[in-house]
């Protein structure tokens, strides 16, 4: 079978699973897990096409006589028509989207992959479902690797059977597996600190150190920084590079209390707050030059935050232009302006306006792409803003071009 990985570094990798492998695998959760299982359904929120998912929601039932669910669980509430009891293979990104408010359900285990939970959804986990998950630790690569119970409060992952993990003087986990096509030793980016009994804690990822101006900042790092201050409820960061500099960028979720002082002081004056704080914490280049505030991080059905998607979060956004007539001399065009169009960051922070250099900007830009290739403007002439663009307006840009004069004319209304 051929299985591909979430694509963290932007490119799925390909990864072929023999039948034996899956078989060795699958034989070893059957025995760990034969005890609770069997008596009763099956409900998973993540798809077979993912190795987790094929294993736990599909060949374990299946090995066990148990029946499972072959149509996934979207929503907490789909859960309260289940017969009791059920068992639930799921992930962070669905337990910690628990509704508390609904009735308690009667789990009789949650398994838990895809990521590590963070200490809220164990709480509201165990006391939604009735049970606190397990976790399991792996890859589409190794396949499942450990194991840890969130019941007992514990950092540390149990190796399964057979798996044997050891790290270098950087902390990179290695390992052998009996689900590994051969015994050569299986190498990861992940950071961990080994302990003598075997078990081992996860400190974070390698591969997300950056060198910025000869200074090496570890994103985790600034990541926790941000997350404990007071107006943080949760935050992504992701290097970016732009005309051969490279800098960070923070996806920010505000806390009540920081929802409460981004409404009393504005985007801008907010951001240089939260700026001054860091200052105490982190080197200058270590501090995000752009952040975003959003609802909530951007993450793939497992849970997982890829660094592509967070990337895109930084693109600029340009609106959907509509070209309603063109000829030789005139075009006419008709563009929104979304609420999350970049020119509207911090101009104004109370009361958001499209700035003049952007209406300038376009004009000679989609000049230039429909009426006068090539040419650009040397001066400007009897320019005057009558009224004020701001996020939500349709907007209609005219655009009338004199060749033999070289003068390009236009407005919006």
């Amino acid at each position: 079978m051929v299985f591909f990985t979430s694509g963290s570094t932007g490119q799925p990798k390909r990864v072929e699973k023999s039948i034996a492998q899956l078989q060795a695998e699958n034989d070893l959760h059957a025995a760990h897990w034969g005890q609770k299982l069997p008596g009763s359904l099956v409900l998973g929120t993540t798809a077979h096409h993912h190795l987790y998912g094929f294993q736990f929601r599909v060949l374990l039932p299946l090995t066990l006589g148990a029946p499972f669910n072959a149509r996934l669980v979207e929503y907490h509430e789909q859960l309260a028509t289940a017969p009791a009891p059920f068992s639930l293979v799921t992930s962070p990104a669905f337990l910690k989207r628990l509704d508390p408010q609904l009735p308690p359900l009667p789990a009789r285990l949650v398994l838990s992959a895809g990521g590590v939970l963070p200490p809220e959804a164990k709480e509201i986990s165990s006391a939604q479902l009735g049970v606190a998950p397990f976790e399991i630790y792996g890859s589409t690569e190794t396949g499942a690797v450990a194991w840890r119970d969130t019941a007992d409060r514990s950092d540390r992952w149990q190796p399964l059977p057979g798996v044997a993990v050891s790290s270098d003087a950087a902390g990179r986990l290695f390992l052998r597996s009996p689900f590994l096509p051969d015994d050569s030793a299986h190498s990861s980016d992940d950071q961990i600190s080994l302990h003598a009994d075997g078990s081992f804690e996860l400190l974070g990822r390698l591969d997300r150190i950056v060198k910025i101006e000869e200074k090496r900042i570890a994103l985790p790092e600034v990541e926790a920084r941000l997350r404990a201050l007071p107006e943080i409820a949760d935050a992504a960061v992701t290097p970016l590079t732009h005309a051969s500099r490279t800098f960070l960028a923070a996806a920010l979720v505000l806390s009540s209390a920081g929802a409460e002082k981004f409404s009393r002081l504005g985007h801008g004056p907010f951001l240089l707050a939260l700026r001054r704080q860091l200052r105490a914490f982190l080197e200058p280049v270590a501090i995000p030059r752009q952040i975003k505030i959003l609802p909530r991080i951007p993450e793939n059905s497992m849970g997982k935050r890829e660094p592509e998607q967070l990337r895109q979060l930084f693109a600029p956004t340009r609106p959907a232009v509509t070209v309603l007539a063109a000829s030789a001399t005139e075009c006419t065009l008709a563009f929104p302006l979304p609420a999350d169009l970049l020119w509207f960051q911090g101009h104004f922070p109370r009361a958001a306006l499209l700035p003049g250099i952007a209406q300038l900007h376009w004009a000679v830009h989609f000049a230039q792409q429909h009426l006068a290739p090539g040419q650009h403007p040397a001066r400007v002439q009897s320019l005057k803003f009558q009224s004020p663009l701001v996020p939500g307006d349709s907007v209609i840009l005219r655009l009338q071009w004199d060749a033999a004069a070289g003068r390009l004319s236009f407005d919006y209304s």
